[in-house]
């Protein structure tokens, strides 16, 4: 992704849309540059409110898409995001607070009532996040009773957010999953939508890791092949279709490809590696 121009976008709308990419890209030092210039540009049109009120006079029609609270609210929710997937939980629980309560923006409708009321949820759903990837079992209990409490839309960040912890801290989370294995299983549908793959593959791959490290292969192999099935993996599927025609030279460099791929990604976790054979904690 370019580097972002300050002065080329002041559209919320449109920073909204590149704070988006930017998270897909997980260009995560670029979601808090333009975090930054989101909040300045919603905080400004804010105050600019606020003085004609003053005046007496009234407010221009604003041509955005959600109540101004949301934007004042997701510039800090992206870049507490962002400072999440770095590992600077304390800069990250800041952000949290400033979106956990913004019941002092003034004027608000019922609709924008109701972005307030989201993002204390959220804030809520964070805190438990940045709690547990900090190695904090002791808030586990409350977090799966949020889970129950709130939507389906929550469930699955939610496992997302258990595993990773889990995996980094080494506990045990079977009576978790089983919990929500039906759940989860109905939502299934839901998250192998485009717009969702995304979630639901995450959340399948942290689980075969976690089946991996108990060393009960069959099941995280069943678990590997549920998420390819669900990703969009055009090159795996058209090399294995004709392996038989793979040289012994093209065989050895895809499984090298592999299991390159493989260790990058359990090196984002930290304090995974995989010898060749199996996954340890380290």
């Amino acid at each position: 992704m370019k580097a972002f121009d300050f002065d080329e976008v002041t559209d919320l709308d449109s920073i909204v849309g590149m704070l988006k990419m930017a998270f897909s890209l997980e260009e995560w030092e670029q979601m808090i540059q333009i975090a930054d210039q989101l909040h300045t540009q919603a905080h400004r049109v804010y105050e600019q409110q606020q003085l004609e009120l003053t005046k007496g006079g009234q407010p221009r029609t604003l041509h955005i898409k959600r109540p101004l609270v949301y934007y004042l609210g997701f510039s800090q929710l992206t870049k507490g995001i962002a400072f999440q997937k770095q590992g600077k939980y304390e800069s990250s629980r800041e952000c949290v607070e400033k979106y956990a309560e913004l019941g002092w923006v003034e004027g608000l409708n019922e609709e924008g009532l109701q972005e307030v009321e989201d993002y204390r949820t959220l804030a809520k759903a964070n805190t438990y996040t940045l709690d547990l990837l900090q190695g904090k079992e002791e808030v586990l209990p409350n977090y799966v009773r949020f889970l129950h409490e709130n939507s389906s839309e929550e469930l699955l960040p939610g496992m997302i957010t258990i595993l990773e912890s889990t995996i980094v801290h080494n506990y045990n989370i079977n009576g978790i999953l089983r919990e929500f294995k039906t759940r989860l299983t109905e939502l299934g549908t839901f998250y192998e939508e485009p717009e969702n793959i995304r979630y639901y593959v995450t959340y399948l791959y942290l689980l075969a890791v976690y089946r991996f490290i108990e060393e009960k292969y069959t099941v995280a192999i069943e678990v590997t092949l549920n998420a390819l099935e669900s990703a969009d993996k055009k090159c795996v599927a058209l090399f294995e279709s004709f392996r038989s025609y793979a040289n012994k030279y093209q065989k050895k460099k895809y499984k090298f490809i592999q299991k390159n791929v493989l260790e990058r990604e359990l090196k984002n976790e930290k304090n995974l590696l995989y010898d060749g054979y199996r996954i340890r904690i380290v």
